[in-house]
């Protein structure tokens, strides 16, 4: 069974390509080509990416400094929780 089974793959790779499947990577290759943006489009559009990200960054961080500014005077009432620590209560702290 193995052996018929080589030689049917043999005998099929012997043969010659027929000519529309030989020439598909070209065809694909002219597609893709074709559908890509022009260059000048690509910078302008990277350009509108880039000054979106760092507005939106300088905004995300200008407003979490001014909230973390806030923040840090109110975790000092944290420290005083220490003894509500799972240590503290299972009795390691002692």
């Amino acid at each position: 069974m193995n052996d018929d089974l080589d030689r049917l793959i043999e005998r099929l790779r012997a043969q010659p390509l027929p000519d529309r499947l030989n020439r598909v990577e070209g065809d694909v290759l002219r597609r893709i080509r074709a559908a890509r943006p022009t260059p000048a489009v690509v910078p302008v559009w990277r350009a509108a990416a880039v000054g979106l990200a760092l507005a939106a960054g300088l905004g995300v961080g200008g407003a979490a400094t001014a909230v973390g500014s806030q923040t840090a005077r109110s975790a000092s009432g944290l420290m005083d929780a220490s003894k509500l620590a799972p240590s503290s209560l299972l009795g390691g702290g002692e």
